[in-house]
């Protein structure tokens, strides 16, 4: 019988520091979450301010004009080949 007492106590005590150990576990994780919370409130700010700073600087009509005047230009891409063989040619040349 003092051998059953001996394990049922010694079962208790592994279940209360797994209790403790749980406990602050899900300390850990609320604090978590709370900096979590409060670091995505502040970018929300943030990018709240930002888009107020944007559509007071510029409008959609001077958006659409500068987007029109750069599809005039083209890309890198659009030009590889021709880069591909001006660019050996001239630092022959030099």
């Amino acid at each position: 019988m003092k051998n059953f007492k001996d394990i049922i106590t010694s079962y208790d005590e592994k279940i209360k520091n797994v209790n403790d150990r749980n406990f602050q576990i899900k300390e850990i994780q609320d604090i978590m979450l709370d900096k979590m919370e409060s670091e995505f409130v502040g970018l929300h700010d943030e990018l709240h301010t930002n888009e107020k700073t944007i559509n007071r600087k510029i409008d959609r009509d001077e958006i659409t004009k500068i987007w029109d005047h750069f599809q005039r230009f083209a890309e890198y891409k659009d030009l590889k080949h021709l880069h591909a063989i001006c660019i050996p040619e001239i630092a022959k040349f030099e």
